[in-house]
């Protein structure tokens, strides 16, 4: 019988050292390896009714009865955006995550933008989520809220080209069966349009130099919502006689989708705490002046989110609703809502413990 020498027997560890040192190598760079794709999964949740860094959330002078229950906005965290890497390790933790989701970078950002052009817009969206949510709760309690409606852009392919200018006070507009519709709050041609089918010509009045002047305006069909209402081809900026001061006290947050909340959390404030009752109610929703709940992304991370910080209810967008069945955890009672007013419905239903009589999405979607 041969045997092997002892030279030949190192030659054979030192190549498989070789070997499993590349192939080590080969791991490690895979493994550290950008990957172009997105990874968004459950992001923290906040109470809007309690304190964030030894402040209200939600600030409102004279209003700071403590809250029996919590109201809690919803967040989406997101790994391989602009400024940030997913690696492959990443990739098999999200796709065996439930709750997570994963985006091909291309279909989400375009190739130059950067994080600070995101970090911008979502700070913008946040700040205008604010402004909207103070409005549509206070209209809801019954406030009056006086403001000055200024056109500061006109769509070229409206009915408002060529009629309607830049620096145009909003005065007010009439529909085709003379009703004159004041233009004195933020949610007056919201309310308006979204019962004026496209097509419809509107007499508007616009104060310009100091004088009144009234245009025929076609309205256009809104992309957003093509079955319904119509738009003027405008875009307004609101100046604002607020008749309370409420301020927000969150950094390092963004994005429009807390909107539905805030509004909720300064009802409840201002009606003393006692909307929530001791629930732990999370939802979201984008808030319209108008009082329309608007749809959101990243639905499913957010009721998994809002499920993982001790929320037994979840308040969804009507208009999200075909993306919740199957996709929530088990525990969870979502339920449906389109405007400020069903939601608030919806939270004093929950509290009186009639939680079941609130539309779920299933119902919705049908």
């Amino acid at each position: 019988m041969e045997k092997t020498s002892q030279p030949n027997r190192l030659k054979r560890a030192l190549q498989w050292l070789v070997l499993i040192v590349v192939a080590v190598g080969l791991g490690l760079a895979v493994s550290l390896t950008p990957l172009p794709f997105v990874i968004y999964s459950p992001g923290p949740t906040f109470d809007v009714l309690g304190d964030q860094d030894g402040q209200p959330l939600i600030e409102i002078r004279g209003s700071d009865e403590p809250a029996e229950g919590e109201l809690r906005m919803v967040t989406v965290s997101e790994e391989g955006g602009p400024g940030t890497t997913v690696t492959a390790p990443m990739l098999l933790r999200a796709w065996r995550t439930p709750g997570y989701s994963i985006s091909r970078y291309s279909d989400v950002y375009p190739d130059d933008v950067t994080s600070e052009d995101m970090e911008a817009v979502s700070s913008a969206q946040m700040e205008s989520s604010h402004s909207t949510a103070a409005v549509a709760a206070l209209e809801y309690l019954g406030y009056r809220l006086p403001t000055v409606i200024t056109v500061v852009g006109i769509a070229e392919d409206s009915g408002a080209a060529g009629k309607i200018e830049v620096g145009d006070q909003l005065v007010s507009i009439e529909t085709p069966d003379g009703t004159v519709y004041p233009m004195k709050s933020p949610s007056a041609p919201f309310r308006l349009l979204r019962d004026v089918p496209a097509g419809t010509e509107l007499q508007v009045t616009v104060e310009r130099g100091g004088r009144d002047r009234t245009e025929s305006v076609i309205t256009t069909e809104d992309p957003a919502d093509p079955e319904q209402g119509s738009k003027l081809g405008v875009v307004l900026s609101f100046d604002i006689d607020m008749p309370v001061e409420i301020n927000f006290h969150l950094e390092n947050v963004g994005g429009p989708s807390a909107g539905m909340m805030f509004a909720l959390g300064i009802i409840d404030k201002i009606n003393g705490g006692t909307l929530v009752g001791d629930n732990v109610i999370a939802g979201t929703g984008a808030m319209h002046y108008d009082g329309t709940v608007e749809p959101i992304g990243g639905i499913e991370q957010k009721m998994y989110g809002a499920f993982r910080d001790g929320a037994e209810w979840f308040l969804a967008p009507t208009s999200n609703c075909d993306e919740v069945p199957g996709n929530y955890p088990d525990g969870l009672e979502v339920r449906a809502v389109g405007t400020l007013s069903e939601a608030v419905d919806a939270v004093q239903k929950i509290a009186a413990g009639r939680g079941d009589e609130v539309p779920t999405c299933e119902s919705v979607v049908g």
